[in-house]
């Protein structure tokens, strides 16, 4: 889930000189913003945000190339390509320098020293004009991959530009030659019959599906694919999305696979590339609820501009006619603005005139929206409007970038520089020998510290322990972890160590011991890495370090055992025990001795590691059948959600018994579709078997599935039933981000009451 934090900030950059603007566009580390103007463009820092420098066009060549249009970035970061209105591209470099034109006064008693460069100091940037290549045609759009560029042209050609401004005309398509095809198992591909004034008018690169997305000027749209690497023209085919007919523009979700479409009707139809067939089947749709918003066809009109967050677990979708949204990957609405959207005049309240944006882009890790609306304010010189950069800030869940296990049993919600923390125990109390639900609704609010920000923003990963009183963040490199009552923190004391780590794949608590998967750059390893919560913040308290040979991808425990996951798909469990402090220095730092006990590879079951949104170790089976005795206590089962697909991979004990070795996984099940979060119970108790060992799933616009247990009770014979458990499906006004055993409890017992209650009123 994503929610918005306060009020609006727009950045003051209205020069006449520059024209008005027309679109912003963040870098691939968001590092950098590019604004374009109508005659210049301008490089904005992410953090804080301010103008770096600016590449002012003279009248000359404003005339001769024609006024910026749009504007793409090289992967690296360090050109730009910009398209003109008069078929031009102009490339432009981008360079650092060692000298600093903002500069900040550390705050007194702060540790940060003279060479640690902190949030104000920002690197100067110079932008230069490298060269000019044209084109013919009038250009549309532009899109970027890998090593080149790929510029449509309104007459009907896609033209594949290299950055140093060579273009090779025999890789060039056109689109009357390209075969269409909307199933290509069944339908042999043919070129377009009346192929004349047809042109991309959108186009976007998934690394994923292998392919560009488009839509043509006529609201049809699809997928371009090709058999070669290299894209070579003669095995280029497109595969049409069915119901597409009047698309506006696009937006590509590169994590789980998506193409969105937004439509001339105002909703937006998502897409997926399905593996077996190699056709788009419709995923599902992002549309107002007329209930809710009755007018919201008329008021809105049709989709303007569409961006992914970068983690892609949210997408904002604006009107043309005034208004944006915010949903999450599967279609639940997280924000709407049509309810109280009155511009962004501060003088006045102008209830006809909405909020029009035209361009969008995220800042790094989705903490900062960045929108180009089509008006601003008159300045007190009364110059035109020339259109404002509007700043939204926004909070998240941390599941998104950390599912670990502890983090189901609290609401963490983390924001650029502070956490906000809703524990279990606020959401449920204990009344004599039954459960109630609460009615607070506080917010604990913690502020990361400074001197921790200074050098390691953004925060990309946090973490709550079991009992919901101490929290560990971590950004750009180390850690730091605090007592949420007293709000006391714990950084590394060696500045060189903290920076010397950069967590990947995820934090996870264990009791009082703090596991962070990471790259050590000294030794250039990765590394699993366990420090104590009361020792100190040191590589000599480590209770134990894991030494790997490739990046960690996700880290998670389940009970005594740890879950170890790497970018090469292979899967590494191990027992964890935890011994009495030893001795170390001056202080004592507890030990935990690790066994390895399996180590599997799941690669045939994971296509791409990016695509595993979440990966919990549970002991949940398909049927009521008991552990073996070899592996009692060891995870029975481990759940994948593989780019919202559940998977459930369950251990065969069979096996094991015959051949005399430790259980192998059978082949996956799919327990469900459009999954965002998955929330399972690490203990199970014979009271309340049937809600504790059941599988709650978040599908967004889906609701809530419940994947309950059909195992007979004790003394009783099996059901009759052929399956074991069964899903069910519970539609929800809201967007759930946790499910504490101990809530799940009170709602059981409120939703007894309220049946009891409903059974009464009937009788009588």
């Amino acid at each position: 889930g994503m929610y918005c934090l306060g009020f609006p900030k727009i950045l003051n950059d209205n020069e006449p000189e520059k024209g008005k603007i027309i679109c912003v566009r963040a870098s691939r580390d968001r590092s950098f913003f590019a604004a374009v103007y109508d005659r210049a463009v301008s490089i904005w820092y992410h953090r804080p945000h301010v103008s770096l420098v600016s590449y002012v066009r003279g009248d000359e060549s404003v005339d001769e190339y024609g006024q910026n249009q749009d504007v793409a970035w090289r992967p690296d970061g360090f050109m730009l390509a910009v398209v003109t209105t008069k078929s031009r591209v102009i490339f432009y470099n981008l360079q650092l320098t060692d000298r600093e034109i903002y500069a900040s006064n550390p705050v007194k008693g702060c540790r940060i020293s003279e060479d640690t460069p902190s949030i104000g100091n920002i690197p100067e940037v110079t932008l230069e004009q490298s060269c000019v290549v044209s084109l013919l045609g009038g250009l549309s759009c532009i899109s970027s991959r890998r090593e080149e560029l790929v510029v449509a042209s309104g007459m009907g050609m896609l033209c594949r530009v290299c950055w140093d401004g060579l273009v090779d005309g025999q890789l060039s398509l056109q689109v009357h030659a390209i075969p269409f095809t909307a199933d290509p198992q069944r339908v042999r591909a043919v070129p377009l019959a009346s192929s004349a004034g047809l042109y991309l008018s959108a186009i976007d690169y998934c690394s994923k599906l292998g392919g560009f997305a488009f839509v043509l000027n006529n609201g049809r749209g699809g997928l371009l694919i090709s058999t070669t690497m290299g894209f070579d023209p003669k095995h280029v085919k497109g595969i049409w999305a069915r119901g597409v007919t009047n698309a506006a523009c696009l937006a590509v979700n590169q994590r789980y696979g998506l193409i969105a479409f937004g439509c001339e009707s105002g909703d937006v139809l998502l897409y997926t590339l399905d593996d077996l067939t190699g056709s788009l089947l419709h995923s599902h749709s992002m549309s107002l609820s007329p209930q809710q918003y009755p007018d919201a066809g008329v008021r809105s009109g049709p989709v303007h501009c569409m961006s992914w967050t970068p983690d892609g677990s949210a997408l904002v979708v604006s009107w043309c006619r005034g208004g944006f949204s915010l949903w999450s990957t599967f279609g639940a609405l997280l924000l709407c603005s049509l309810h109280g959207d009155y511009g962004i005049s501060v003088d006045s309240v102008d209830f006809s005139q909405s909020l029009i944006v035209k361009s969008m882009a995220w800042g790094a890790e989705g903490y900062h929206l960045l929108m180009v609306s089509e008006t601003s304010r008159e300045d007190q010189r009364g110059s035109a409007n020339q259109g404002d950069i509007i700043v939204l800030q926004f909070a998240k869940t941390a599941l998104i970038n950390n599912p670990a296990a502890t983090n189901h049993e609290h609401v963490l919600l983390q924001a650029e520089d502070r956490f906000y923390l809703h524990t279990a125990d606020s959401l449920a109390y204990k009344q004599g020998d039954s459960l109630s639900v609460a009615d607070s609704k506080q917010w604990q609010i913690v502020q990361i510290p400074l001197d921790y920000l200074a050098t390691n923003w953004p925060i990309k990963y946090t973490a709550v322990d079991m009992t919901g009183h101490y929290v560990v963040v971590s950004g750009k490199r180390g850690m730091a972890h605090c007592n949420v009552s007293t709000r006391k923190w714990k950084l590394f004391g060696n500045e060189s160590q903290e920076q010397s780590m950069t967590s990947r794949g995820g934090i996870v608590w264990w009791k009082d011991i703090i596991i962070i998967g990471c790259h050590n750059h000294e030794d250039n390893s990765d590394e699993v890495r366990m420090y104590s919560r009361s020792s100190r913040l040191d590589n000599t308290f480590m209770s134990h370090l894991i030494k790997l040979s490739s990046p960690v991808a996700i880290v998670n425990v389940f009970r005594e055992f740890l879950v170890v996951l790497t970018t090469d798909r292979r899967l590494f469990l191990y027992g964890m025990e935890r011994q009495a402090g030893q001795q170390v220095l001056s202080g004592l730092a507890p030990v935990v001795i690790l066994a390895k006990l399996q180590e599997i590879s799941i690669a045939q079951y994971i296509p791409h590691i990016s695509s595993l949104v979440s990966l919990e170790p549970s002991a949940l089976r398909t049927e009521a059948a008991g552990s073996s005795p070899s592996t009692k206590g060891l995870p029975e089962s481990i759940i994948a959600n593989v780019a919202g697909k559940l998977l459930l991979l369950q251990r065969d004990h069979s096996v094991a018994e015959k051949k005399g070795k430790r259980a192998q996984f059978l082949a996956p099940v799919v327990l469900a579709s459009g999954v965002e979060h998955v929330w399972a119970a690490p203990h199970s108790k014979p009271s309340h078997r049937y809600l504790l060992e059941a599988l709650w799933l978040g599908c967004g616009a889906g609701g809530m599935k419940v994947w309950l247990p059909l195992f007979p009770r004790d003394g009783q014979h099996g059901s009759n039933f052929l399956s074991k458990r069964i899903m069910l499906t519970f539609k929800l006004d809201i967007y759930p981000l946790c499910t504490p055993v101990a809530f799940l409890c009170s709602l059981l017992l409120v939703t007894t009451c309220l049946l009891a209650q409903w059974f009464t009123s009937r009788k009588q």
